[in-house]
């Protein structure tokens, strides 16, 4: 984390769903030599341990700040950047979800309909961020996320340079692409600074 960050694992106010957690845990156990027990003896600090000693649950609330060491410790597992992970386990679960939960709705609806739906669909597992987008022109969508916790815009961001192609490629996209911009401060919550990047996606059709 660049930013120092004020809570002890567990008390922050931004919040993420176990299933996010669980998600994490299972892309530790297929990617990460040792799996996920691995990363956890690697860590060493006792909150951190104490924090992800307990059960998760997928509907509840958790603190989501910890998920950036856990993910920085299993990256030097791998001989990865943390970028890598992070994106190579965004890509692991879209692939997972897509292929269950989301597989009818996606082909059912055009690369247009989805990108669309992406923000909602990325944010659905959080208490903070929101996404303002558009279409212009054609095969391209232009957004910002904003509302973001420094510690975690890495992380945020390349969730969907992982996330993003696999979905809309599943919807028939092909040659999708992400180009993120410069962050930009708007501001602190809860002591810790918040910050915006635009985004463009671009994609072909068969």
């Amino acid at each position: 984390m660049s930013e120092k960050v004020p809570f002890a694992p567990g008390e922050s106010p931004f919040r993420t769903k176990g299933n996010v957690y669980k998600s994490l845990f299972d892309s530790a156990d297929a990617r990460v030599p040792g799996g996920t027990e691995a990363v956890l003896e690697r860590i060493g600090d006792p909150q951190l341990a104490k924090f992800f000693a307990q059960s998760f649950l997928a509907a509840s609330s958790y603190d989501v700040l910890p998920i950036v060491p856990f993910g920085m410790t299993a990256a030097r597992l791998m001989g990865l950047t943390y970028s890598e992970f992070v994106r190579g386990g965004a890509a692991f679960t879209a692939r997972r979800d897509m292929n269950g939960v989301y597989r009818m709705l996606l082909k059912l609806a055009s690369p247009d309909a989805v990108v669309k739906r992406l923000p909602r669909i990325l944010l659905q597992y959080f208490n903070f961020g929101r996404i303002e987008g558009r279409l212009v022109g054609e095969r391209t969508y232009e957004a910002v996320a904003r509302g973001i916790p420094q510690p975690l815009m890495v992380w945020v961001l390349n969730i969907a340079h992982g996330f993003v192609p696999e979905v809309m490629e599943t919807a028939g996209a092909r040659a999708v692409d992400l180009q993120v911009g410069a962050w930009e401060s708007e501001g602190v919550e809860h002591g810790m600074t918040m910050v915006r990047s635009p985004f463009v996606v671009t994609w072909k059709e068969p």
